[in-house]
């Protein structure tokens, strides 16, 4: 880096390709906040079934993006059974990561004026320094991130990996149904994930939970990604 702002790492990929697992584990090495853009929209997402709203609502939808207040939990190292995700004050228990909310959810990330109404909300993380996970974090929200990642796992992998985030959460799975979701989730969410040309790719199909740290970390460095020894950077109850 070329100056002492607290760093920007973006790490993008399709959902069930590692993102979280690696993005807490650079979080917690570089000092910073982690922050699972994804969330916000699915935060949105269970207000706006709360609300009784559907994809044709899309100006409702839009004034809730800017009016709901949706807090995530930054802290890379939070217990287990830690609060992610509250709304509203209101804490949805997982309700978020329902795979029947999956084409909701796509149609409701793909609103313009959502988009925009979030984009500010997700940049501001970064002022503090960040790790941000995503589908679009290197391209459209942190373009001049310090080091930007891509991960890419196969459907197999992936179902699997999404699967075991439901068991450990104690949430019974329908194996079909989590199948369909990513696949539609992939289709409908295509124009909006983005590798960026300059990210480092990382096959996690063919590197395990360690070597996929570990290549991260490296690449992490060789871009310069260090922590300057006099910040310090807020991990929890970030609020939007």
């Amino acid at each position: 880096m070329t100056d002492h702002r607290p760093p920007v790492i973006t790490i993008d990929g399709p959902s069930g390709s590692g993102k979280s697992t690696l993005g807490r584990a650079l979080a917690l090495r570089y000092g910073l906040q982690f922050v699972d853009t994804g969330l916000l929209y699915r935060g949105l997402t269970v207000a706006v079934i709360q609300h009784g709203l559907t994809a044709a609502d899309a100006p409702s939808i839009a004034e809730l993006a800017r009016s709901a207040h949706i807090e995530l939990n930054t802290d890379p190292g939070k217990a287990p059974g830690s609060w992610d995700l509250r709304i509203n004050g209101w804490d949805p228990h997982g309700e978020e990561r329902n795979p029947a909310h999956a084409r909701l959810l796509s149609e409701v990330s793909a609103i313009p004026a959502v988009r925009t109404a979030l984009l500010a909300v997700q940049r501001a993380f970064g002022i503090a320094g960040c790790v941000a996970v995503g589908r679009d974090c290197g391209m459209v929200i942190f373009p001049d991130a310090c080091a930007k990642i891509y991960l890419e796992a196969s459907d197999a992998i992936r179902r699997h990996r999404r699967a075991s985030q439901f068991e450990e959460q104690g949430t019974a799975v329908d194996a079909s149904l989590l199948s369909r979701e990513i696949t539609e989730r992939d289709r409908l969410d295509a124009p909006r994930t983005f590798r960026d040309p300059d990210a480092c790719v990382i096959n996690t199909d063919l590197n395990d939970i360690e070597e996929m740290i570990r290549l991260a970390v490296q690449y992490c460095e060789d871009m310069g990604c260090a922590v300057p020894s006099d910040a310090t950077h807020p991990r929890h109850e970030e609020r939007v």
